[in-house]
């Protein structure tokens, strides 16, 4: 999937806006995708400190891993 697709998905299920970010870093308790040099980070963002999970070459992968995120915090069964 991409972030477009990722975005709809999370609308759907109501994630609050405020606790992600897919096109860079956001302040406060936060997961987001960041594009850097050709690659895309996952970095949990926590009162300023950033908390680094994981780089991946390919925006179908950090969006793959960014939904098991979600998925096993929120609980959901697809």
């Amino acid at each position: 999937m991409n972030r477009d697709e990722l975005k709809k998905i999370l609308e759907v299920k109501k994630v609050p806006h405020m606790s992600y970010s897919l096109d860079g870093l956001k302040n406060g308790m936060s997961l987001c995708i960041v594009p850097e040099n050709n690659k895309w980070k996952l970095i949990y963002v926590e009162r300023s400190s950033k908390n680094y999970i994981g780089e991946y070459n390919s925006e179908h992968d950090v969006c793959d891993a960014f939904y098991q995120i979600m998925k096993d915090d929120y609980g959901w069964k697809d």
